[in-house]
């Protein structure tokens, strides 16, 4: 997976979750000032962006909510269905 940032950055190592709870600090700010970080457990990859980088990823695509205010004043959204199948088709790329 390649972000789009200021340069190209490739994901390079996919991670044993058994290393990231013993370096759980370490893993977290790897994250937060490199690069994004992918865990392996049994068989499940996971992925971890930071905020900025998932809004990076995010930003080409224009995404859709509704939204709805609750009867204690908080508002839900929605994200519709057609902007989450073009999310799931970048990761399936």
């Amino acid at each position: 997976m390649v972000l789009k940032t200021g340069r190209a950055r490739r994901m390079q190592t996919v991670l044993n979750a058994t290393e990231v709870r013993a370096n759980f600090g370490g893993f977290i700010d790897t994250i937060v000032r490199e690069k994004p970080q992918a865990i392996k457990r049994n068989r499940d990859v996971i992925m971890a962006f930071s905020k900025q980088q998932m809004k990076e990823l995010l930003s080409v695509y224009e995404l859709t909510f509704e939204y709805e205010q609750d009867e204690d004043g908080r508002y839900g959204r929605v994200l519709l269905e057609e902007d989450i199948e073009s999310v799931a088709r970048m990761f399936h790329a």
